[in-house]
């Protein structure tokens, strides 16, 4: 059996814990699983900068956002 690769695996855990609202609804605690120098590209073009996208998880109501 291949040895675990702890990188995939934290990549994973970090993306899943993304999708837990409690989590989403805390700018401290997406703050410590983004990257200071994260940005993201949607499929629409838009871009996101780590500050916008914190406030965007915190503030949405929506659990699909």
């Amino acid at each position: 059996m291949p040895e675990p690769r702890r990188d995939v695996d934290s990549a994973v855990e970090g993306e899943l814990a993304l999708l837990d609202p409690d989590i989403r609804r805390s700018p401290e605690r997406v703050a410590a699983l983004l990257h200071p120098d994260f940005h993201e590209f949607g499929a629409s073009g838009r871009h996101g900068d780590r500050a916008g996208i914190i406030a965007l998880l915190t503030t949405a109501t929506d659990p699909a956002t």
